[in-house]
């Protein structure tokens, strides 16, 4: 066994968020500019404690949409690209910001479904 199966077969996945968050998204819209969706929000840290970072939003994306400004691609879960938000803490009721930028085959109506993760752990 190498070092990378060893690597990966030890890879504990990053925490999902199911509470104390609440995403704030703004009408996705068409930057002819980019030839891409902008689609721009914010996460609010709902809770009296700061969420333990690094903070990432997640999204499994249909055929033929593409996350430009993504930081990666999931290791765990094939067809899931994310972005790191930040390597820190969000703090009790603190907000980020954030933009992602979208191009597709074909007219989006709506954004892809986004799953907040957080804490130590791959994606």
């Amino acid at each position: 066994m190498n070092l990378q199966a060893v690597a990966t077969c030890t890879l504990q996945a990053m925490p999902t968020l199911t509470s104390g968050y609440r995403l704030v998204l703004e009408s996705m819209r068409y930057d002819p500019r980019v030839s891409a969706y902008r689609l721009r929000g914010r996460m609010v840290n709902t809770s009296g404690q700061a969420i333990q970072g690094p903070i990432a939003l997640a999204a499994t994306l249909p055929n033929g949409v593409e996350w430009l400004n993504r930081t990666g691609e999931s290791l765990l879960q094939q067809g899931v690209s994310y972005q790191i938000l930040t390597e820190g803490d969000l703090p009790a009721l603190g907000v980020l910001s954030f933009e992602i930028l979208l191009r597709s085959s074909q007219p989006l109506v709506r954004p892809p479904k986004l799953e907040a993760r957080a804490g130590v752990g791959a994606i």
